[in-house]
């Protein structure tokens, strides 16, 4: 995955009254400030065998990898999420696929990324993130927690699903840190907690239902998703997903969105 330029840090400027976190489960644009999600066209993978097909080459694309990885360890909380918010399995699938590629983070239990523009926005404080791997993003997030606790945690994504702790309440818990201890205690409050978010996000549920990609990624990341490729990447994710399902013999298209058919002349 690429990551876009970060902007240009800001002026340091006294600190102003911290603005509210907003409601629901919808995180602000600014969050997504100076991401890049790899393209649709990049992460599709023709290798992926058919159903009942000769079995699966050896060589995997990371995405694939973390495909598999994601319906072995949460494939039937995904399925149990998906019938109760009607959303299909592979739409949240394809957000937490997503969000993977920026998080950077294979094999960690809660991956974290530090957001310096929400900090800004929260302290007037700017402090660099260079999101080169985890240990970086734990480094920046202990700076900003030495300087505001609070403000620290509202401004770091978490979990497989990298939610903002600004949704911890939309998440079903008291504050960003108890969504951390959480998803810390038990891998499974990571999916919990995203399925929390969409069902409370009438919009969000919708839009993922219907598996409109770029009312999603408009709702998740802003006016600038198309620069950041982000519906691009659920749009692969959900694909390789339903791909992965029908390989193993588990799974068919029957909970995807179905067009119309135009009637003939």
């Amino acid at each position: 995955m690429k990551h876009g330029e970060h902007k240009p840090a800001p002026a340091t400027q006294p600190r102003s009254e911290p603005k509210p976190a907003p409601q629901g489960g919808r995180s602000q644009a600014t969050d997504m400030a100076g991401h890049r999600y790899g393209t649709g066209a990049a992460l599709q993978s023709p290798r992926m065998p058919k159903a009942n097909s000769d079995p699966a080459p050896a060589v995997q694309s990371q995405l694939e990898k973390a495909c598999a990885d994601l319906r072995e360890r949460f494939g039937a909380q995904l399925q149990a999420g998906s019938a109760a918010t009607g959303v299909p399995e592979a739409a949240a699938a394809a957000m937490i696929l997503a969000e993977q590629q920026l998080a950077r983070a294979a094999g960690t239990e809660v991956p974290l990324r530090f957001e310096p523009y929400v900090f800004f926005q929260e302290t007037g404080r700017w402090l660099v993130a260079t999101h080169k791997d985890q240990a970086a993003e734990q480094r920046a997030f202990s700076e900003a927690q030495a300087i505001d606790p609070q403000a620290a945690f509202e401004s770091v994504r978490m979990g497989i699903a990298q939610l903002s702790g600004r949704e911890a309440t939309a998440a079903g818990h008291e504050s960003p840190e108890a969504m951390l201890g959480a998803m810390r205690q038990a891998p499974e409050a990571q999916v919990s907690s995203l399925f929390s978010v969409i069902a409370a996000d009438a919009d969000l549920r919708g839009a993922l239902a219907a598996e409109d990609w770029r009312a999603v990624a408009q709702l998740r990341a802003g006016p600038g998703y198309g620069a950041l490729g982000y519906d691009d990447a659920l749009a692969a994710g959900a694909e390789l997903y339903r791909r992965a399902e029908k390989a193993a013999g588990g799974g068919d298209d029957d909970d995807s969105p179905k067009k119309p058919r135009k009637k003939r002349g």
